[in-house]
């Protein structure tokens, strides 16, 4: 196997050993010690932003923002989102591919439904994406216009994620998302690797709220994976405001 698509496939098994960690949240915590909640008043904005880092450092950054509102449901209470925007910032060579994220629709964690202490409970993604024929008629556009191969592997790199990122869109978001318990935790664990390589993937949680309503205010997860000299950062930034 090549060395850039061993690397590759070294870091996706390093991403299957820590997925327990990378999506989870905060430790869990039973409902009777967690506060009650109550549906908040108004109309707010969540915002997402992914940043992974490509081949050469270059960063591939994707930021959705949904408008949400709250409302009571049974014991505890609904969200559900009524507009949506995307924003992707990519190297040059992958703006087409870019555009076509940008127009993807995806309906992040709603709606949901939240118990009286407002962890999720309940939860409905359907990301739609590319279809495999506009896919390969992108790779084909990006050969034409003399893309090195790096660019290529870039481009390909980019739609695996893409792939991937649909069917494991609702496992990443942390149930405890729009009431996060405040705090930071880090994880660092070693891999042992097919071939006997080793890495490291280290990974740091961090999230505040707003003290009195108890909201998301900031969620941070950021994580760094180190195989056989290869570094890769990524990181995601979840907000809530109100507008």
């Amino acid at each position: 196997m090549a060395g850039p698509d061993r690397r590759e496939a070294m870091l996706r098994l390093g991403a299957i050993a820590v997925l327990p960690i990378a999506l989870g949240g905060h430790p869990a915590f039973a409902a009777e010690n967690r506060p009650m909640r109550t549906a908040p008043m108004g109309e707010y904005r969540l915002s997402r932003k992914v940043s992974r880092s490509l081949v050469d450092g270059r960063m591939l950054t994707v930021e959705r923002e949904w408008s949400c509102r709250f409302s009571a449901s049974g014991r505890g209470f609904s969200v559900s989102s009524f507009d949506q925007s995307a924003k992707v910032d990519a190297p040059e060579s992958l703006q087409a591919l870019a555009t076509m994220e940008e127009k993807r629709r995806d309906s992040g964690p709603f709606p949901a439904l939240l118990d009286g202490s407002g962890m999720i409970v309940a939860a409905r993604s359907t990301p739609t994406g590319a279809s495999s024929d506009a896919i390969a008629a992108a790779m084909r556009a990006l050969r034409n216009f003399t893309a090195s191969d790096v660019d290529v592997a870039d481009a390909r790199q980019f739609l695996h994620r893409l792939a991937g990122a649909a069917g494991a869109a609702m496992s990443a978001i942390p149930p405890d998302l729009f009431f996060p318990i405040p705090g930071e935790r880090e994880d660092v664990r070693a891999i042992a690797l097919p071939g006997g390589g080793s890495g490291t993937v280290a990974i740091a949680l961090r999230s505040s709220a707003h003290e009195q309503s108890g909201l998301l205010d900031r969620f941070e997860r950021l994580v760094q994976t180190r195989l056989e000299g290869d570094t890769r950062h990524s990181s995601e930034v979840w907000h809530l405001y109100r507008f």
